[in-house]
């Protein structure tokens, strides 16, 4: 009973975690001209369940590829090298590229993509709020059998 709370607590708080960094950037970080100097190209492999109707679980597995990306941008004459990262069958973005980045003024080696700062809205929120709902009657269920 105490691990699935444990895990739901984790999964729930890092989202939420992750969604107040995005608004407190959003709200006071100001932008900076960022350069790609490098993509990282890692495989990664996840099995998805390719069959609901069969009795049998079949599952296939699915390959895609994680891009790290080195971004190198400067902030009030310093410079500065970060790295953020995207999944999919092709790159978001390739070396020399130019795109912005938001960063925290008090902080500038904290940063997202200014492209990626409005991933999570109103909606997120509506998601937090029913996988958490589901989670906590996942738990309620499996206490009460």
């Amino acid at each position: 009973m105490v691990f699935p709370v444990i895990i739901a607590v984790m999964f729930f708080g890092g989202m939420m975690w992750d969604h107040l960094q995005r608004k407190r950037l959003s709200r006071l970080g100001e932008t900076a001209a960022a350069k790609v100097i490098d993509v990282e190209v890692t495989r990664i492999t996840r099995s998805k369940d390719v069959s609901e109707t069969d009795w049998e679980k079949m599952y296939r597995f699915i390959h895609e590829r994680r891009y790290i990306y080195t971004l190198h941008y400067t902030v009030n004459g310093t410079e500065y090298t970060n790295r953020c990262e995207s999944e999919g069958e092709e790159p978001r973005y390739a070396a020399g590229e130019s795109l912005d980045v938001v960063y925290n003024p008090d902080n500038p080696k904290d940063m997202r993509l200014a492209s990626e700062m409005g991933d999570m809205g109103p909606r997120s929120m509506l998601h937090f709020i029913l996988i958490g709902a589901v989670m906590l009657a996942v738990i309620i269920i499996s206490a009460l059998r």
